[in-house]
């Protein structure tokens, strides 16, 4: 019988949070706080496992596509006004992609946290934080994410109206803020966030929906990467 797999309630909150970024029709923000979450997860998962790493090993293990500045700007100047109508409009096609992005975060969560307890990771392991990152994105292209995507369908299946209430929340707060936005100030709407997640329980939900995938795909999930990990890409 395949061992029962113990969820992280650090991976299931983080993949949450970064989630609601989608919904945040600030310029700019949405990307600040999507990239803040992330490198606070690295950190938490570290933290966890009593790793240390520098900042940069922290920027080269999250897990973001990098874009030119100017290109993304100006993508973001243009789209904003849309992305604000989009989000009233058609806010159920960005659930779609809120789970989707869930999806992925959790799997890199679990990912990372894996090469963490097996000291993967250079200084103590023999791979670079861009190794351990590239062989996750590997790993995941190969075996896809369907079965932890199901549960997080099901999680939001009973828990739209929360969902936009916590996405409100978040962008509320993001919206007070003039400039742009420092470590302090998501620091502060992620906490605000939180505080109203954990009495909404979605979280909790989640990690129920987890417990019924099968731990065989978690250790299939464990093995592949591994063999990213040894075999990388040329």
């Amino acid at each position: 019988m395949a061992e029962q797999i113990e969820h992280n309630l650090t991976i299931s909150t983080s993949a949450i949070l970064i989630g609601l970024t989608p919904l945040i029709p600030i310029p700019f923000a949405d990307d600040l706080a999507k990239s803040y979450f992330q490198r606070r997860l690295v950190r938490s998962l570290a933290s966890e496992q009593k790793k240390n790493f520098s900042d940069e090993a922290i920027k080269e293990l999250v897990d973001e596509e990098k874009s030119g500045c100017l290109s993304g700007c100006l993508t973001t100047i243009v789209i904003y006004p849309f992305k604000f109508i989009f989000r009233k409009v058609f806010f159920f096609l960005e659930i779609k992609r809120s789970i989707d992005i869930i999806s992925r975060t959790y799997h890199y969560g679990y990912l990372l946290e894996y090469s963490f307890k097996q000291d993967f990771c250079q200084p103590m392991g023999s791979y670079s934080a861009t190794e351990i990152r590239e062989a996750i994105q590997a790993t995941c292209r190969e075996v896809g994410t369907n079965p932890i995507e199901k549960a997080i369908q099901a999680t939001f299946k009973q828990s739209k109206q929360t969902v936009k209430e916590l996405a409100d929340i978040l962008w509320k707060n993001l919206s007070k803020i003039t400039g742009k936005p420092n470590e302090e100030d998501l620091k502060k709407a992620a906490e605000t966030v939180e505080s109203a997640e954990a009495r909404k329980g979605i979280t909790s939900q989640l990690q129920q929906a987890l417990a019924n995938v099968p731990a065989d795909y978690f250790q299939n999930l464990n093995q592949r990467l591994i063999y990213h990990l040894q075999n990388p890409k040329k």
